[in-house]
């Protein structure tokens, strides 16, 4: 009994040391192994070497690629046929200024129609062709002017229907620069002489003209809005109307005319894909 008792009273002091001391009391919590009986349970082994953490990365929004937008005639774009089409149609009105060499007058002084129909085929990204159907009224009239007995002095009228075929250039889509040869057949004739007076029935000893012609021309062309353009031709015949009138320096009568003329220019047919 005395061992026990001395035995409770040395193991006594350190069973107290071992307590929490809070706020100057002594507290014994009975819990505290129950709570480490209970961390010290199964737990699932972690893998260290996979990052708990994962980053959501901020959504991107598409953006749709947009197909460049085909610029109008008259832009810098470079023409492309594969994608623009090769064939457009094409409308022409213009005022001639015309005279005859040969005829013993001078002066761009018969004021006539012209225009047409046609189609143009581009097939490089500068060249292209073109055909048109043209209604042209060319002729010549006295450069003086007439006076009392004078009321309508000399005067002839050639209109022919011409089918005029075409080499173009195409620069940046601004310029058409034009070569070619306009065949014709002349539709209506019309002659008076100096006096007025109507000879078309009996011509004088130059005769009628040809019925049948032929003219070289050159032409400049402003694309000035999309569709439209407005330029100038020089055109002349290659084959004479006719002879020419006595104590002239050429060796027949010829078309010698300037034309000023508008187009308007059609879409162009795109090829199917």
């Amino acid at each position: 009994m005395k061992k026990m008792l001395l035995l409770v009273l040395f193991a006594a002091p350190i069973w107290i040391m071992a307590q929490e001391i809070n706020h100057g009391t002594i507290s014994y919590d009975f819990n505290k192994k129950k709570k480490q009986s209970d961390s010290t349970g199964w737990q699932e082994p972690v893998d260290e070497s996979v990052d708990s953490t994962v980053v959501k990365k901020p959504k991107v929004k598409k953006q749709t690629e947009k197909l460049p937008e085909l610029k109008p005639l008259g832009s810098d774009r470079p023409y492309d046929y594969k994608k623009d089409g090769v064939f457009s149609g094409l409308f022409h009105a213009g005022i001639n200024f015309a005279q005859i060499d040969g005829d013993d007058q001078y002066g761009y002084k018969y004021f006539g129609f012209e225009g047409g129909i046609g189609a143009l085929a581009r097939f490089h990204k500068i060249f292209s062709v073109s055909l048109e159907l043209n209604y042209s009224m060319l002729g010549a009239r006295d450069h003086d002017a007439p006076n009392a007995t004078n009321l309508e002095g000399y005067q002839v009228q050639l209109d022919y229907v011409e089918a005029a075929v075409a080499l173009n250039a195409h620069y940046k889509e601004l310029l058409i620069a034009s070569i070619g040869v306009t065949p014709g057949y002349l539709t209506r004739y019309k002659e008076f002489d100096e006096d007025g007076i109507n000879i078309t029935s009996q011509p004088n000893q130059l005769g009628e003209p040809r019925k049948f012609g032929m003219a070289g021309f050159g032409s400049m062309y402003i694309v000035i809005k999309k569709h439209y353009a407005i330029g100038g031709k020089f055109s002349y015949s290659m084959v004479k109307i006719r002879a020419a009138e006595p104590d002239t320096r050429v060796n027949g009568e010829y078309n010698n005319y300037l034309t000023l003329d508008f187009k308007y220019i059609l879409n162009r047919v795109k090829k199917k894909k």
